[in-house]
């Protein structure tokens, strides 16, 4: 629990140090993988920049915490928003069609609803760029742990592949 929510674990592996914050390589997550929120790519591996509270030194895993309460918000904003906006579109255009084109406004509500879906996406892109910039979906690094605790192997497989930039 973190301040009466739950949360998300994640490891990751410190690559940088610079002075109080590091850029520890993580995992993307499962339920991360197409919703490009926070602009992390298509890559497997990506870097989070963030405060070195645990006092981490370089090639050490750190155990990483997200607030579910943030994670909510961004699964909201990514599934949510282009919804609203095809159903604007489809209210829009069914009103319009029937003052323009009564007799086939339906063909008209849908074309409209299908129009101000790429607006929902871009919406979710600025979005993004919002939650990116800020510290909202960052998580937080809790400790310093060691390679026999459980969820460490699977980062270790991972861990293999090239980091990005190399």
């Amino acid at each position: 629990m973190f301040g009466g929510f739950c949360v998300a674990e994640q490891y990751g592996r410190v690559v940088e140090v610079r002075g109080k914050t590091v850029d520890v390589q993580v995992l993307q997550a499962e339920a991360c993988a197409h919703c490009q929120l926070c602009n992390t790519g298509k890559t497997r591996l990506h870097v989070l920049e963030m405060s070195n509270t645990a006092g981490a030194e370089l090639g050490d895993i750190v155990l990483l915490e997200s607030p579910a309460r943030e994670l909510m918000l961004a699964s909201f904003v990514a599934w949510l928003v282009p919804l609203f906006a095809i159903l604007a579109g489809i209210a829009g255009g069914y009103f319009v069609g029937g003052i323009l084109w009564p007799e086939n406004r339906d063909i008209v509500a849908a074309i409209a609803g299908l129009a101000m879906l790429p607006p929902g996406f871009a919406m979710v892109k600025r979005a993004g760029r919002l939650f990116g910039t800020g510290k909202m979906l960052s998580p937080t690094m809790v400790r310093v742990v060691g390679i026999d605790e459980p969820g460490i192997q699977a980062l270790a497989k991972c861990n293999r592949e090239p980091s990005p930039g190399q």
